[in-house]
């Protein structure tokens, strides 16, 4: 009877961790629309070339609105990526642990 218990148990951890891994997963398509991520490398890329502009400097204060909108934006895609790395290692993981825990050989005698 022990044996049962413990698989359910596991199989009660992975679909608290897959529900978890979802929601994080939900979380992260809202930031990426919020983010506009198809577009963000594009804006990224007009934001590069509007700081080579030799004449930015003339105007410091819309040159430190640019630069900090530039750095918003580069902060923004960081933590996405960075999150979404996460994520994924994180999934991957769970699934060695699924893998790991099914080669796994059960005592045929419960302890005593």
């Amino acid at each position: 009877m022990q044996g049962p218990q413990f698989i359910s148990g596991q199989d009660t951890m992975r679909a608290e961790a897959q529900n978890t891994a979802d929601q994080i997963a939900k979380s992260l398509e809202l930031l990426a629309q919020r983010l506009n991520v198809e577009t963000a490398p594009y804006r990224l890329e007009e934001f590069n070339a509007r700081v080579e502009d030799p004449n930015l400097w003339n105007d410091p204060e819309a040159a430190q609105k640019l630069m900090r909108e530039r750095q918003a934006l580069v902060d923004a895609i960081d933590t996405y990526e960075g999150i979404k790395a996460d994520l994924q290692d994180n999934i991957d993981l769970i699934e060695l642990g699924a893998v790991s825990y099914t080669h796994l050989t059960l005592p045929t005698t419960p302890y005593v």
